[in-house]
């Protein structure tokens, strides 16, 4: 961010809130809709999202969703048979019960039922519901890697979580868009950013991601 910024000539200030004041609940949080702070960073474009904000040019590519459950599979889990099934959700995030239902062409009993749903606060939470068997699988994102690496895949990456990869949500009133994105082009098309997704491979290799899942030009 603090490039971005440089390369606009801006002065920016990075603002640490909880997920919840952004976005909760598929609506949009208190401070940012009351305008606490003029965008949300890293949040990735959603349908939900999209009614709500204006979103910058992703920065990411966008993250498939996938089904684990506890190693071994002890409850023997069909991700294309949701029927009577509860999955445990990260609460906020963009694998959440609406992007199941979009997948009602390949998944029995797509649509939730309230009681099915079992929704934790955090990713650790998610992990100790799948393995004491609160929940029979949890829908996640791939880059949660500590519960893609705590659990066991059982379905394919499924695509149809977002429209978009990681960007700023900001208010439709802003004007942050209209200076961020083409500083955000230039940084794109500029050996700075190979530079950024070489590090990737450096740091966040040993949690078995790469510059190719994240990178835009890879």
């Amino acid at each position: 961010m603090d490039l971005l910024c440089q390369i606009a000539n801006k002065n920016c200030q990075l603002v640490l809130d909880s997920f919840g004041n952004a976005w909760s609940g598929g609506l949009g949080g208190p401070a940012l809709l009351a305008g606490w702070y003029d965008c949300a960073q890293g949040w990735f474009i959603t349908y939900p999202r999209i009614r709500t904000f204006l979103h910058t040019e992703p920065f990411t590519k966008a993250e498939p969703g996938l089904f684990v459950v506890a190693n071994g599979n002890p409850t023997g889990f069909d991700w294309k048979n949701l029927a009577g099934r509860k999955i445990a959700f990260y609460e906020n995030w963009f694998t959440d019960p609406g992007c199941i239902r979009r997948y009602s062409d390949m998944i029995e009993g797509s649509s939730l039922r309230e009681e099915d749903k079992v929704i934790k606060p955090t990713t650790e939470e998610v992990i100790e519901a799948v393995q004491s068997g609160e929940a029979g699988a949890a829908f996640v994102s791939r880059d949660l890697s500590d519960v893609v690496q705590a659990l066991q895949q059982v379905s394919p990456y499924l695509d149809r979580c977002t429209l978009g990869g990681a960007s700023l949500m900001c208010r439709k009133d802003s004007h942050l868009p209209n200076w961020w994105n083409p500083a955000w082009r230039r940084l794109l098309n500029s050996p700075r950013h190979e530079e950024f997704c070489d590090r990737i491979d450096t740091i966040y290799n040993r949690f078995g991601q790469s510059s190719a899942e994240f990178c835009l030009t890879r």
